[in-house]
């Protein structure tokens, strides 16, 4: 089987509905893992073209690695449209897999993490999420490990507290992507459930 990496199913969460929740973080704790731990990943050690495809709740999908960008690692993400609405999408990791920045291809919108979305880091992880054109939030990760068992939970950072953003949990392969992934996606309006998987 081709490898991405983790970030190819945290893509479907992270990312895909990014824009649905307005709350924004003005806590201005300090960035990055709290102990540096990251699963023992390496996106430069594959192949320019290197393809990997999936389904999930909102359709299948394809991730293409481009390789290398001015230090960062270049990624090509599409979903189709057959239980959803279609997205393409050029994403950055650096070198564990760890998104840093996210372009749409159909709209102005650009999305940029500081120092990374902390998609790779165990333990405690606080990142910076901007929104091109909407705003910035800074969102808390804490992530475990149990064997081939990977679960997190993700809170946005606001004056009265935490507030829960995203909760999930999959089966991590020993290269370092999911097989699976179920996670809930939590708003105002209450939660989202979804799921992914890679194809075998």
């Amino acid at each position: 089987m081709k490898t991405v990496g983790v970030m190819t199913l945290c893509l479907l969460g992270l990312i895909a509905a990014a824009c649905a929740d307005g709350q924004n973080g003005v806590s201005e704790p300090a960035l990055g893992a709290t102990a540096p731990q990251t699963f023992q990943i390496d996106v430069s050690q594959q192949s320019i073209g290197t393809e990997i495809s999936g389904d999930s709740d909102r359709g299948g999908f394809l991730i293409r690695y481009l390789g290398p960008d001015q230090g960062a690692y270049r990624f090509q993400f599409v979903r189709d449209n057959s239980t959803g609405a279609a997205v393409r999408l050029i994403f950055w990791t650096d070198r564990r897999g760890q998104i840093v920045r996210v372009d749409y291809d159909e709209s102005d919108l650009e999305i940029t993490y500081e120092p990374h979305d902390c998609s790779t880091s165990a333990g405690d992880c606080t990142f910076r999420e901007t929104l091109s054109g909407i705003g910035t939030r800074t969102i808390h990760s804490n992530a475990t490990l149990n064997g081939e068992m990977f679960a997190y939970t993700q809170s946005i950072l606001t004056p009265g507290g935490r507030v829960l953003l995203k909760r999930g949990k999959g089966r991590l392969h020993r290269l370092g992507y999911f097989v699976e992934h179920s996670y809930s996606r939590f708003s105002k309006s209450g939660e989202r459930k979804h799921w992914a998987r890679i194809r075998q």
